[in-house]
This record gives C-alpha cells, sequence and structure tokens, in this order.
C-alpha cells in the first residue's frame, strides 16, 4: 500500500524471493499528493494599525486530481476576510479544472481590532471527500 504524507515524486523496487534462487523483481512509483492544496501553505501580515486594513495577499486553492474539484466556500476566522479575486477568483459551486490552470485564487486581508499578535485561519470547503482544509494566517496589530 503505498501512503505517501508528503507531495513529490517517490520510486522504488520491491523484491520477491521465488525459491529458485533468481528473485522477482518490480519497479515502483507513486505521486503523493493531496486532493486539494494552498499556495502559499500559510501567510503571514506585516504590523498594520488598528482599524485599517492590509492590502491583500493571494492564495492559490489547488486542485490536484484529475477530475474537476467544486469549491463549496470558504471562510476566515480572527481579524482576516477571504474574497474571490487575482487573475482566477475562486467562486462558490465554481468548478477548478484539473491540468490546464488547476486553482483559484483568494485574496485575503488583514483589519486587527486589537494591538498584538492576532493569529486565524483560511478554511475553503470543496466537492472532495476531505472537505474542509485549512492553513494558518498571522499578523500584528499596532
Amino acid at each position: 500500500v503505498f501512503t505517501p504524507s508528503v507531495l513529490g515524486y517517490f520510486n522504488g523496487s520491491i523484491s520477491i524471493a521465488t525459491g529458485s534462487g533468481n528473485p522477482v523483481i518490480y519497479d515502483l512509483e507513486g505521486l503523493g499528493n493531496l486532493a486539494s492544496s494552498f499556495s502559499p501553505a500559510s501567510m503571514s501580515f506585516a504590523p498594520q494599525k488598528v482599524g485599517t486594513t492590509s492590502p491583500g495577499q493571494i492564495v492559490k486553492v489547488w486542485n490536484f486530481e484529475n477530475v474537476a474539484m467544486t469549491i463549496l466556500g470558504w471562510s476566515a476566522s480572527g481579524d482576516f476576510v477571504a474574497v474571490p479575486g487575482g487573475t482566477q477568483p475562486c467562486a462558490v459551486n465554481g468548478q477548478v479544472q484539473p491540468l490546464l490552470l488547476p486553482f483559484c485564487n483568494l485574496v485575503v486581508y488583514f483589519t486587527p481590532t486589537k494591538t498584538g499578535a492576532i493569529t486565524g485561519a483560511v478554511s475553503v470547503t470543496t466537492s472532495w471527500s476531505t472537505g474542509s482544509e485549512s492553513f494558518a494566517v498571522t499578523g500584528t496589530g499596532q
């Protein structure tokens, strides 16, 4: 059973003893990937004055499968908000096709309500069995 824990290409072989002294060797290969993922995998914002909104940062939501992925929705916690944007914006019930341009974009903004470190997360719910996936966002209110 091939169960990679990280992204990447893997290869190897397995040797099976036959009793004749000549083992049977099978070459193996596999690609470790996730149904979907984010880039960047986390996001940090520069210090921002309380009550003001930072410039947006783009995150790509990737489809690593060979069939279309449906974006069912997204949310952000803490003092962060995520909205569709960039050159290929995500859309609720929108399809992210595989192969050609297999991603959609969200733009994340930070509007601190207090001074100090602020943490949150952006979650995206897709049609994959993984359901909702999240990545961490951090910023500092000043």
